[in-house]
């Protein structure tokens, strides 16, 4: 018979007192960390800092012009419900800093600069807004703006109007001038054209619509609070031309022109459009996508060997933020010079917000424009949209005819295409740009001689 001991028995008993224990403790959780203000929203999940960014870093790059919220790039308010009105002059005197929200990003620029809105002849509308924006006392984040802006319910989708978009600077105001004809000669649908401009470039572009034959064209006509970009652009590459602040002016156009709802065609001002409009404006873009883009891999526009069409020719791959994104370098990039764009996904995303956010963390480390390929406003868009872009088919972006002087398509080709794009150095205003007749067809020579188009042997 077996005989336990005293010992046995009370080892036996602690054993199941702390399986009892153990099945009848409740379990607690770990709580996930909660991101701070400071944490940068990147496309793939996750948060800067917790890529190693330090707080200093951070604080340098939302500190004083944190894109639309810094200077109050104004309130729509009373001013955009003027511009479906009636023409006349708006003016009025700053008033104290206020807190931002997605309803009132229009009108206080305006008033901290005595607005001028000088009204559309053909529609009845003002069109034309100067603003020079001083800095607020009370600032609020990019971020916080487009919070707001996704909370805002989802418009009923109108597509009565088509909206385009092109910027330009004084340098290149006959390019805007060109595509807007194109857009306009080609197409009998009604379109609005949204045109942002620098500072001294409103009055000239307003006299050269006004006394030309676009004068009965339907259009806004802004200045680019540049302050938005203050100290935000990096510029490494040979090209400083790309480090105008108009060329990242359109990251922010809900901020500039918040009444744009639904749809948006975005073109650069080296560009002509052949094709009818309204089929770019028609196409389907896929669940989910903001913004639909060209490949720059496609065989219609990849016509050399020297052309650079991958990620790894765009970004630092050896920077460990690019790094963690887990990006694959053989990517085909894609080109900015013309997209489309889902509005209301847009703001849903926060597409603004981490464009701009990128771009002002290139400033202090080498995210891209270093590489074979430079790049400037381009770089950011590959890493918010990376996997996440509907493609646009590729004749209507016909692109590199500024790549070289010596021409790599025929003249029947380029007849075919929906839209001519001159990216690169050389642009269809210059001395040696090739197919510059194809351009000429729609350029209207500027009444005040201001802007001279160079050619061999005479400027027009």
């Amino acid at each position: 018979m077996a005989r336990f001991y005293p010992t046995t028995i009370l080892a036996v008993l602690v054993c199941i007192v702390l399986v009892l224990f153990y099945f009848t403790i409740p379990k607690t959780k770990t709580s996930p960390k909660q991101l701070g203000k400071e944490d940068i929203i990147i496309p793939n999940g996750g948060n800067l800092l917790q890529f190693g960014i330090d707080k200093p870093l951070m604080d340098r790059v939302l500190k004083d012009d944190n894109a639309a919220g810094d200077d109050g790039v104004g309130n729509p308010g009373a001013l955009v419900e003027e511009e479906h009105a009636q023409p006349g002059k708006i003016e009025g005197d700053a008033g104290k800093a206020q807190v931002l929200d997605e309803t009132n990003i229009i009108n206080k620029a305006a008033a901290e600069e005595g607005a001028k809105v000088i009204g559309n002849k053909a529609a009845g509308r003002p069109e034309v807004i100067g603003d020079k924006i001083v800095a607020k006392e009370e600032q609020e984040s990019l971020s916080d703006i487009a919070g707001d802006e996704a909370k805002k319910p989802a418009p009923v989708p109108t597509y009565d109007i088509i909206n385009v978009l092109v910027t330009s600077d004084n340098r290149t105001l006959g390019g805007l001038v060109a595509a807007v004809n194109s857009v306009h000669k080609n197409t009998k649908a009604h379109v609005r054209f949204y045109l942002l401009v620098d500072t001294v470039s409103v009055p000239h572009l307003k006299s050269w619509i006004e006394k030309t034959e676009l004068k009965d064209i339907d259009y806004v006509l802004k200045a680019f609070n540049e302050s938005l970009v203050k100290n935000k652009i990096k510029v490494r590459d040979a090209r400083k031309d790309l480090g105008s602040p108009l060329n990242f002016a359109r990251y922010y156009f809900p901020v500039v022109f918040p009444s744009i709802r639904d749809r948006l065609i975005v073109i650069d001002v080296d560009s002509i459009i052949q094709g009818d409009i309204q089929e770019l404006w028609g196409m389907e873009l896929e669940a989910g996508h903001a913004a639909a883009f060209s490949d720059d891999c496609s065989s219609i526009t990849y016509r050399s060997s020297l052309i650079q069409t991958k990620f790894m020719d765009f970004l630092n791959f050896k920077n460990p933020r690019i790094k963690a994104l887990n990006m694959n370098p053989m990517t085909c990039s894609y080109n900015t010079g013309v997209f489309v764009v889902d509005v209301n996904e847009w703001r849903k995303q926060r597409i603004t917000k981490q464009l701009d956010q990128w771009l002002a963390l290139n400033a202090y480390e080498e995210l891209y424009g270093n590489q074979r390929g430079g790049g400037n406003s381009g770089p950011p868009f590959y890493i918010v949209f990376y996997n996440k872009y509907t493609q646009m088919s590729p004749s209507w972006n016909v692109r590199h005819l500024g790549t070289t002087t010596i021409s790599k398509y025929s003249h029947t080709f380029l007849a075919s295409a929906k839209l001519l794009h001159w990216n690169g150095p050389y642009k269809p205003w210059g001395r040696v740009a090739q197919h510059t007749e194809d351009w000429e067809k729609y350029y209207i020579s500027d009444p005040t001689g201001q802007f001279k188009v160079v050619r061999r042997f005479q400027t027009i």
